[in-house]
């Protein structure tokens, strides 16, 4: 008999802790299934699906391990340039995008630490533009 060797998790790795995959080899459900219900409906799912493959593309916005040791205006100014990423090479997604509407689903949702960095300014902010700016 051999026995497996057993690790720790470790996100800055990306290493799954061996107790924590056997739990997830036991699920007994559809997970992507699951996921399209969470998120909203099949529809919902195709943007959020867009909007990973947008940050794949894209490292100057995807999530990275320093934002967590980052401290809150560090954080902020981190958020802010991704924004101003958006703003320059996607302006359409942060112009035309109504985040008012249910399911209050954006691209900016994807990023770590947005609500208590940036999210309620973003969004007051995109919402007086959206119905002021005319």
């Amino acid at each position: 008999m051999t026995t497996k060797e057993r690790v720790e998790g470790s996100f800055k790795e990306k290493l799954i802790a061996t107790s924590l995959q056997e739990e997830r080899d036991k699920c007994a459900f559809d997970k992507e299934e699951l996921t399209t219900f969470l998120l909203g409906g099949t529809e919902v799912r195709k943007i959020w699906d867009d909007w990973s493959t947008l940050m794949e593309k894209h490292p100057e916005i995807k999530n990275h391990h320093q934002f967590h040791e980052m401290n809150p205006d560090e954080k902020q100014q981190d958020l802010w340039r991704r924004v101003n990423f958006m703003h320059r090479n996607y302006p359409y997604l942060v112009t035309e995008l109504d985040i008012g509407v249910a399911p209050y689903h954006s691209w900016a949702r994807l990023w770590q630490g947005l609500l208590p960095g940036l999210g309620l300014h973003y969004s007051m902010f995109a919402l007086c533009v959206k119905n002021l700016g005319n």
